[in-house]
């Protein structure tokens, strides 16, 4: 059994990770979306956060993120990152976002 403050960290990644979502359906490209959902919530959010068995996946969604050099100072390494990419990669991107969600909620409600 988890400890509070444990569930509460866990609580609050999935709290992040409903917004991040939540702005992935919102209006505008999937990659500015997917910049949006990063820099207003999940970035807000660490690995430690998750269950020690998704930590994993997080941690390859943040890399693939921000993996980009700067391009333009101001621009960040997510925007930098999202500006290469393709829509396509984008959009599996986001998929997994949402998969990651959907496993942390079952994770928590599962009780584990």
């Amino acid at each position: 059994m988890y400890g509070d403050q444990e569930r509460n960290r866990q609580r609050h990644a999935i709290e992040k990770l409903h917004l991040a979502v939540s702005t992935l359906v919102g209006a505008g490209g999937v990659r500015e979306r997917l910049a949006e959902a990063y820099l207003r919530h999940l970035s807000a959010v660490s690995a430690k956060d998750f269950p020690e068995e998704l930590r994993e996946e997080y941690r390859e969604i943040i890399t693939t993120l921000s993996w980009e050099p700067v391009e333009y100072v101001g621009q960040g390494r997510v925007r930098s990152t999202l500006h290469a990419m393709s829509d396509e990669k984008a959009v599996l991107l986001a998929r997994r976002l949402v998969g990651l969600y959907y496993d942390v909620v079952e994770y928590y409600f599962d009780g584990r």
